[in-house]
This record gives structure tokens, sequence and C-alpha cells, in this order.
């Protein structure tokens, strides 16, 4: 249809005589706009401007409709050009008022496509200024959008924030939906970048709010596309690149090629700091042939600089410099502040991977001083953090450290995780330029954790190679080693050269005899500062967890660790997972939610309540002999630091206490979950030896959390200010022990190459805690003896013995009194350790309970759709439980976060809305392990499953329906009423 009236018209216009539907003509064209066919509507457009004798405001119109046409198609020169004969204002003053301020409007909006800003404000202001003498609401509101859309883009933030204000208030009173959302899209670009990002995600929320029921693609996806820009930033870079993949599909649907490449272009950087450097590379080059294309000019800086950053990494140094300031060049000449900042920033990391500090640090002071000007606090801490690292290159530590202790307080108040990250990794440089080693470990430690909570693959094997140096540097190469090694598949797989030629020259640094000699696995130097590391990761509710699974999961092998989230109804959604994929953390949060789990291989234990929602940790298999004792700690500490976070939003960084001991609550134990008697007896003793400074021997099986305990008493006590140092006894050579545990002076042997204090040395005036003492070589039992008895410590190499004032807390999963029988273990020293004993029983003897991970992300996406009342079916709620998990938590997560999407406010989740995949294997599981028919339906398998665990709680209970409900996470009344159902009546056994 449109084709024949086009030609109908054109054959009119041929006869020399004036259309008389010339008018269908310019309707179809906004059809066409509105539909994003745009090259038809440039035919309409051209069309209609043939026909003859056209009065001056037809021809503006049709003028303004074909500049839109092309600036939709992203072609704002030829936009410009179709506007020309406006730019004379007795052109333009021929025209009626209100096509006036349209043709200012549209030359300004075309302009905004180019480097020219000033002339494209100009022309913004003067549209806004004729609209508000013709009083048209409309043309004001949208000229108000246009002028704090340049004003941002010019990095006049505050004047920007005032039009896209003006505009919010305005249309929040008369109601344009699309206005408004397009102003709460460009107020949330503006507090993103002041870094205001909480209110700026709050804002683009908002705006995909006011679009309701409008099928607005254009709008929705930039909005989407800001979301994924801010999850960039706020260290959640997996989440941006999904929604940057959703974003890009209604962007090709507009058919606007500036959005698709801009969305392309900030997904190219999210897949760099994944580590696909492949994808991110093939997707950045794509950004960049598209952006040239439709002559985005900003768009193709900023993917040059993303493409200057992957070849600096790469290696390729001279690409990288020649990217970087073509790069610099444009942004120059488009006198974008924000975005030239962020590429110097790019450019100066880059001239320090390649060794030039000095042109590495004049990069970071122009970054600095643009962003102080702009007045972006996340700019300028970015500058000075990398501004640290340019002085540690230079060998100017006093700079570094008093720049360090400038950055910190902003840093920890912006609260923003990759700021922190970046934070802890030069502070951990620091430390170890300083020599404090132990505190450097700290730094890195959480950096590591930081960055891998982020995604961010490429820094977090930066900050392991710094962990590794510092390693080496404490004398343990073996340690080292195994960091570097692991690093250096990190970074092969990367293709990230420079980093790789450091990881492999410090491996072969690395004292080789040492290396031999040591063992496989040191846990010595793994424990050091695990609670240390806790406390200091509870700034953020994210990097805490991140930090205890890669704590359990990296340190101690225990694969799968996950974090689950239980929903009112009971089910698990995984809020964190390591050593899985996400649908197998997904399928095991079916089965934690119903105990299905194998107490030889798994436990779980609750952490707390998250804003009323219970938080479970789910252990698989271990793979060491990791003690319990820290286990238990670990866990313990974890619970409480979840307390605090919950207490303050979270990324805001909260105070450590001085002393752990005087914030503890008097019946917790930091890590250690409990709820048997004997264990609230364990922690009673614990508190009771707050003022003693006695030799305790801590028992039980492995991971029952024996060296947990140790560490709360520790906090308890006197020594709390003091250090506490875990040594592993098996985990030392025999020829290396003695070293290791008592210390050496330099020349006692061949590689003691410096005096070396020993644990015992380290631990002075604190506690040293002896794992798995039952393992000690017998040969230095009556040493130990000696320093229990007498406190003196006699270093090799040294004639005479010294004094030390430590406690000593000793753990063991064997039993002693045997091996004293078998003359495997001095009887003097077992009764010199066994003054106190805690006897800690195995978790596959406490009943673990129902997990509520579920709840809390059915909740929190819930919240984030703003959708209310949506609720699982117990059916779901059971598969759920069934399926086995592949993806871990991450896959559970992701599962309800669809499911909210999917679900409509107010209604049931069933089965049907669980993904196939999740949906098939979850009933196999069911029928297969629970029922042995297979002649069963999913509610009698739901029935039986449910009758099997309220019984054997029962059972364990001694019928006692109280302690039943409470281990399953039921009231009495819950409970009473499934037994009704179920027809189980409850029985006491008699003694």
């Amino acid at each position: 249809m449109g084709d024949s009236l086009i030609h109908k018209i054109s054959e009119k216009s041929g006869q020399g005589r004036r259309p008389s539907n010339w008018n269908k003509v310019v309707s179809e064209a906004r059809i066409a706009l509105q539909h994003f066919r745009y090259e038809e509507a440039l035919k309409y457009c051209e069309t209609a401007l043939a026909a003859a004798h056209l009065r001056p405001d037809s021809t503006a119109t049709i003028l303004c409709l074909k500049a839109e046409a092309l600036e939709s198609l992203a072609r704002f020169n030829d936009a410009i050009q179709a506007l020309s004969i406006y730019e004379q204002e007795q052109n333009r003053e021929a025209l009626a008022p209100s096509l006036q301020s349209q043709v200012c409007w549209r030359l300004g909006s075309a302009y905004g496509g180019t480097a020219e800003l000033p002339k494209a404000i100009a022309y913004a202001k003067q549209s806004l200024a004729l609209a508000t003498r013709q009083n048209e609401f409309g043309a004001i509101a949208r000229s108000h959008v246009l002028l704090g859309t340049l004003y941002r883009r010019l990095g006049e933030l505050r004047f920007a924030r005032d039009h896209f204000s003006h505009v919010i208030n305005d249309m929040l009173r008369h109601g344009d939906h699309q206005l408004l959302a397009q102003a709460y899209n460009g107020q949330g670009v503006v507090c993103f970048l002041a870094g205001e990002f909480d209110q700026a995600r709050q804002l683009f929320k908002q705006g995909k709010e006011a679009l309701q029921q409008l099928d607005d693609p254009l709008i929705s996806g930039s909005l989407d596309v800001n979301l994924a820009t801010i999850d960039v930033l706020q260290g959640k870079i997996r989440e941006s690149v999904t929604l940057f993949e959703e974003a890009i599909p209604q962007l090709e649907r507009v058919r606007n090629p500036r959005l698709v490449v801009n969305a392309h272009s900030n997904l190219g950087y999210s897949l760099l700091r994944l580590g696909e450097m492949q994808r991110a590379d093939e997707t950045l080059q794509h950004a960049l042939i598209q952006a040239r294309a439709c002559e985005a000019s900003l768009i193709a800086a900023s993917t040059l600089e993303t493409m200057g950053e992957l070849r600096y990494l790469q290696g390729e140094f001279v690409a990288g410099e020649l990217l970087l300031a073509e790069s610099l060049a444009n942004l120059r000449g488009l006198r974008v502040s924000f975005n030239e900042a962020m590429a110097l920033l790019t450019q100066g990391r880059g001239l320090l991977l390649a060794g030039k500090a000095e042109q590495a640090a004049a990069a970071f002071r122009a970054s600095l001083e643009i962003n102080e000007r702009m007045g972006d606090p996340r700019g300028e801490a970015s500058a000075r953090l990398c501004l640290i690292e340019a002085h540690l290159a230079l060998k100017q530590l006093p700079e570094a450290q008093g720049l360090l202790t400038a950055v910190s307080e902003q840093v920890e108040q912006l609260a923003m995780m990759s700021l922190v990250g970046h934070l802890r990794e030069v502070s951990g440089s620091v430390a170890l330029a300083s020599g404090h080693e132990n505190d450097a470990l700290r730094c890195f430690n959480q950096a590591a954790s930081i960055w891998e909570s982020i995604g961010d693959r490429y820094r977090a094997a930066v900050v392991r190679y710094y962990l590794g140096q510092t390693h080496a540097q404490l004398g343990n190469p073996a340690l080292a080693q195994k960091i570097l090694m692991a690093t250096r598949s990190v970074l092969q797989e990367l293709g990230t050269l420079p980093m790789l030629a450091r990881t492999e020259e410090l491996l072969h640094s690395l004292p080789l005899e040492a290396v031999a000699s040591a063992p496989p696995a040191n846990q010595l130097s793994q424990v050091i500062s695990v609670m240390n590391r806790l406390l200091e990761a509870e700034f953020s509710r994210a990097v805490l967890l991140h930090e205890v699974l890669q704590i359990l999961s990296e340190e101690f092998k225990i694969s799968p660790v996950i974090i689950f989230q239980e929903t009112v109804d009971g089910n698990l959604t995984p809020l964190a997972f390591r050593g899985c994929n996400e649908l197998e953390a997904l399928e095991l949060g079916k089965f934690v939610a119903i105990q299905v789990t194998n107490p030889n291989e798994a436990q779980v234990c609750r952490l707390s309540n998250d804003s009323g929602k219970m938080l479970w940790l789910y252990l698989g298999k271990r793979r060491s002999t990791m003690p319990d004792s820290l286990l238990d700690l670990i866990i313990k500490q974890l619970r409480l630091g979840l307390e605090r976070c919950e207490r303050q939003p979270d990324g805001v960084h909260m105070p450590l206490p001085e002393s752990p001991a005087h914030h503890l609550h008097p019946v917790s134990l930091p890590g250690l979950i409990y709820r048997s008697a004997a264990m609230k007896k364990v922690v009673e003793q614990v508190i009771s030896l707050h003022s003693s400074d006695i030799t305790v021997l801590v028992t039980g099986e492995t991971g029952t959390g024996k060296e947990l305990v140790a560490r709360a008493i520790h906090a308890f006590s006197k020594q709390a200010a003091h250090p506490f140092i875990p040594f592993n006894c098996a985990s030392a050579p025999r020829e290396l022990i003695e070293s290791q545990l008592f210390g050496h002076r330099r020349g006692s042997f061949t590689g003691a190459t410096v005096d070396f204090p020993g644990m015992i040395g380290a631990a002075e005036k604190g506690t040293l805690f002896l794992d798995e003492i039952g393992e000690l070589a017998r040969e230095m039992q009556p040493k130990l003896l000696r320093f229990l008895q007498n406190g003196e410590v006699q270093r090799l190499g040294e004639t005479a013995p010294r004094l030390s004032a430590v406690r000593v807390i000793a753990a063991t999963n064997r039993n002693l009194e045997e091996m004293v029988t078998a003359h495997e273990f001095r009887a003097d020293l077992y009764y010199r350790l066994n003054v106190i004993q805690f006897h800690l029983p195995a978790l596959r003897e406490r009943r673990e309970e129902i997990p509520l991970l579920t709840e809390h992300f059915l909740a929190r996406y819930l919240t984030q759709s703003e959708k209310k009342e949506i609720t699982l079916t117990p059916e779901t709620s059971y598969l759920l439980k069934q399926y086995d998990w592949p993806g871990n938590a991450r896959q559970l997560e992701n599962e309800i976060q669809r499911l909210v999407a999917l679900a409509p406010a107010g209604e049931k989740i069933t089965e049907e809305y669980l993904s196939p995949q999740i949906r098939h294997q979850a009933r196999i599981r069911l029928i297969s392990s629970t029922i042995p028919s297979s002649h069963t339906t999913l509610a009698n398998a739901v029935a039986e499953t449910e009758r099997q665990v309220i019984s054997a709680a029962l059972a364990r209970h001694n019928g006692n329906i109280t302690r039943a409900a409470d281990e399953l996470g039921a009231s009495r009344y819950g409970l009473r009423k499934m037994l009704q159902r179920h027809k189980i009546v409850p029985r006491r056994k008699v003694s």
C-alpha cells in the first residue's frame, strides 16, 4: 500500500500539480517512524518534498520528519544537511512559532550527535525559549530533556540535573509517560556519572515503570543498557552481560545503529572484565566498525579505549598506545570530560604495565584534574588509587603512603565494590613495599575475593600474583609456587602476556630446594589470616559471602559450597556458590530444603536471618583434612558478619571493632553454628574461659569446628588484641617442622637466608593453635612439652633458649588416649595439653535445618521488579528442592529471577514455569532417589518424602513436637497440621 501511494503521488507531482493527498504521505511517514521503518519514512518524505507549491510550514514539517528518520539511522550530518536552510535565522522566522521551536529542537538533537555540542545546546535553548513563549507544554518538556542530555554529554552534571528534574516534576503532574521515562533515564545517567549508583538504579527502574504498557523498545532498551552499566561498576559484571544481551534485540528492533553499537561496545567491555578475551575482541571490533559507519564518534572513542586496554593486557603495547591516543584525541575533540578522564586512567594503566611509570603518573594526574573539575568523587578516587600504583613503580613509597591515607576514607564512603577492590589491592602493595607482609596478605586476599566476586578474572589474577610474591617474601615458597602456578594457568587462558611473563619470572626465582622439600599443601600460611579476612570483608555482604566461599572451596577444598536463601514456603535459591554451576546449585537446593543430603558427604547449617529471610550454608564433600574447628569458626564468623551487614545497606563500609571480644553476643561464637545441648555447653565453657590463659585441647572429627572454637576462645580471651596463629602439625615435613614451629637463625641450615621467629614467635602474647596435634612428629614432642611447661623456645642456630608468652590451644581428630597406650604420643605431653577438653560432636550428629534461601531470592526479585504476592506452589518448591542444580547457587538465583520475570503479580508459580531441564531432571531425581516405585505421581512423591522427613525428625527428638518443629523450621501448629495430613502419630520411647 505504501509503495503504491508513493507511486501515485509521484505521478501527480510529475504533472506539475500540488498533490491533494500530500498530507496523507506525511501521515504515512509518521506511521513509518513510529514503527521504526526509517528508510520507508525517508521515501515518503522525499515524495512529499517533490510536490509542487508547498507552503514554508509544510516544507519545514516534512524536513523535520526527514531529519528525524536520518537521525534515527545515526546519519547526523545528513540530518543537519536536511535542515541546513533553517540555520539561517530569516528562514526560521518565516515559519510559525511552533515550527520554529520544532526546527530548533531537531537541529539541536542532530548536532548533539556530533562533536559540536555547544552549537547543539544553542539550538536547544532556542527551542525551549520559543516553546515557552507559546506555552507548548510538550515542546517545553522535550527541550528540557534535550538540554539535560547535551549538558550531561559535556560533563556539566549540575545543569543536566536541573533540566531533567524540571521534566520529572512536570510529567508527574501531566502524565506523559514516554517523556517521563526519558527524563528518568537522563537523570539516572546524571546520577550514575556523579557516582550516585543506588539513586541511578532507582531512577532507571522508575523509567521502566513509567513506560507501563507502552511498547517503546527504544527507551526500554536504553534503560536496560544503563542498568547494565551500573552493574558493571557495582561489580555485577555477569548480570551486566545478561542485561546487554537483553537490550540489544530491543534496540535492533528500533533499528537505531548508534544505540545498538553502544550496547555492543559496553558488552565488549563487560566481556573483557570477565576474561572472555576473544569474544570481547570480536564484539569490540564489530562495534568499532559500526560506530564509524554511523558516525557515532563518542561510542567509537570509548570502543577504541577498551580495545586499547585489551591490547595492553595482551602485551601489544604499541597497538595499545595508538588506540588510546586515537581515543583521547577524539574525546578531546568531542569535549566529553567524563569519558576523557576514564580514557586517561586506561592509558595510564597501560603505560604502567608497559613499564612507563612517569608517563603513567602524568596520565593519572590529568585524569584526577578533570574529575576534580567535574566533581566526580568516583573518578577522583580511581585516579588517586592509580596514582598510588605509579608512585610505587617509581619507588616513591612516602608519597604512596600519604596518598593512600588520604583516599582510603573517600573510597570507603563511596562503598563501590570495584573501588574497594582497588583500594585493597593498592593497600596490599603499599604494605608489601613497607615490609608488612602479613598486612599485605590480608589486603591481597580480600582484593582477590572482591575481584572474583565481581567476575574480573584478570584483576583477580593480578592480585594472586601479588599474593604469590608476598608468600615468597615471607619464606613460603611452596605456597607461593602453588598460587603462582594457578595464576599462570589463568593468565595463559586469558592471553595476558605481560603479567604472564612476570609470573613466570617469579616462579623461576623461587628457591628450588625449598619448593621441592615442601609438602604439596601447606595449610599454615593458608589459614593464618582467615578470620581477619572475614572480619575485613564485613563492609559488604556480597564480598563477605564470596570470601567465605573462596576460603572453604579454594583453601580447604570443600566442594561444592553454596549459600542459599529460603523463601517463605521453604524453597531455596542460591545466593552464591563455588565448585559447581548454576544448574547444579539449583538442583542441590531442592535436596537441601528437604534435608535429603548424605551426612557423610554434605552438611547444611543456618547462617542468619537476612531481613527476615533465612540463609543456609551447604558444604559438599570435603577432600582434605580441614580441621573441624576452623570450619565451625568460619561459619560462626560468617553469621556475625551477616548480622552486621544486615544492619546497614549492602556495600556500606562498617568500621571493624578494635577487639572482637567486646562485640560478641554472650551466647555466640564467631563462625560456629549450633543448637544441640552439647554444643551449647561448649559455648558456655568457651565464654567462661575469658579471663584464663589455660591450655585447651579440642577434640572432634575433622570439620566439626575445632579451629573455630579455638578462635572463639582467643577472641574472648585476654590475648584477643594479639595474634592468633594456626599451625597444622601434619602439613609440615619432619625436617622442617622444628624450624617452622620454633624458628631459626640465619645460616643455621641451607636455605636459611633470614632470621625466622617461627610460629611461636609470631604468636607472641597471643594464641598458638596446634591443629592435628596427634600428627606431631615423636621427636618434636619433648621440645613442645618443654615450651608448654617453661615457656622456653630455642631456635635453630641459637645457643640459649628464650622465654615466650604464648597461649596454646591444641586440636585433634584422633584418640590421643589410644595413641598414648600405643606409645605413639607422649603421655606427659597429652596430659599437659588436656587441661581443659572440649569435645565437638560431628555435624552429621546435628540435624541440618531446612534452608530458607529461596524465599530470600524471591523477595529480592519481587522488590526489584516491583511485583507483589508471587508465591511458589508446593509442587514447584519441591521440584526446586529435588533438582541437582549443576549451576549451583547462581543458577537457583537466576531461575527465581526468571520465574519472577515470567509470573504476573499475584500469581502462584506452578511447575510449568520452571525451565524444562530443571523440571525434567527434578522429576527423574525425585522418582529415582526418593520413591522406589516407577508408578508414582509427583504429588505422591512430595507427600512421601515430606512424611519421611517429618517421621525422622520426630524419631530423633523422641516424639517431641516442639523440638521437631524447631529443627524442621516449622511452627508447632504447622507441624501438627502436617501430622494430621500424613496420619503420623508421635511416639515416645520408654527408657
